[in-house]
C-alpha cells in the first residue's frame, strides 16, 4: 500500500549550477566583457536578460529541445564551422563550461575518462583568445597547457549529501603557442 501524505513536493530543474553560483558567474562575466560561449549551456539561465550590450553570450548544447544558439556535441565544437568563424575572427573572451561529469554505458553510468577530461580542455583551449577566461566547473582541475589556473572555489553546502564537491575554476589561456 502506498502511504498517502499532505506533503507538497517542490521540483527544480537539475544540470545546472545552483542558482547562487549562476549569480557568481555572471558577475565575473560582467566585470570581463566580450563575447562568450556557454557549453554545454543545458537549462542554466546565465546571460538571459542579465548583461548589457558589452556581453555577448552564445550558447551551445546537444540537445536542440534546449533551444541553444549553437547545436553541437561539446566534444566536436571545434568541428562546428560556426565557432570556427569565431576561431578565425580571433577567439571568444570567455567559455562557461559545466561538462558532463558522468556518461552511460550500456545502462551503466560510468565516470568521464581521463583522455576524454584532457579533449575537453583542449576543446575549450583551442576556442578562447588568447587572456581569455574559462570557467569550468566539474570534479577535477582543468590542467593542459596553454591554460592558467587562477583561482579554484568550492562551493560550500550545508548537509550536502554527495560524495563529490565540485570545483569553480577560473582558467586563463595565457599563450597560443604550445610546445
Amino acid at each position: 500500500m502506498v502511504q498517502q501524505t499532505s506533503t507538497r513536493l517542490t521540483f527544480k530543474e537539475v544540470w545546472t549550477f545552483p542558482y547562487i553560483v549562476e549569480k557568481r558567474i555572471a558577475g565575473f562575466v560582467r566585470e570581463h566583457p566580450g563575447v562568450w560561449l556557454h557549453a554545454p549551456v543545458g537549462v542554466s539561465k546565465i546571460g538571459l536578460g542579465e548583461f548589457d550590450n558589452k556581453v555577448k553570450m552564445i550558447t551551445l548544447d546537444k540537445n536542440p529541445d534546449l533551444k541553444p544558439d549553437i547545436v553541437c556535441d561539446i566534444f566536436k565544437m571545434n568541428e562546428e564551422i560556426i565557432i570556427q568563424k569565431f576561431v578565425e575572427a580571433g577567439g571568444f573572451d570567455g567559455v562557461i563550461s559545466d561538462p558532463i561529469w558522468y556518461t552511460k554505458d550500456k545502462e551503466k553510468t560510468i565516470g568521464l575518462s581521463y583522455p576524454q577530461r584532457r579533449y575537453l580542455s583542449y576543446q575549450v583551449r583551442d576556442v578562447l583568445k588568447p587572456g581569455g577566461w574559462w570557467l569550468f566547473n566539474g570534479l577535477w582541475n582543468p590542467k593542459v597547457k596553454g591554460i592558467s589556473i587562477k583561482r579554484i572555489e568550492t562551493p560550500i553546502q550545508a548537509f550536502s549529501s554527495f560524495r563529490n564537491v565540485s570545483l569553480l575554476v577560473y582558467c586563463q589561456k595565457v599563450n597560443t603557442v604550445l610546445t
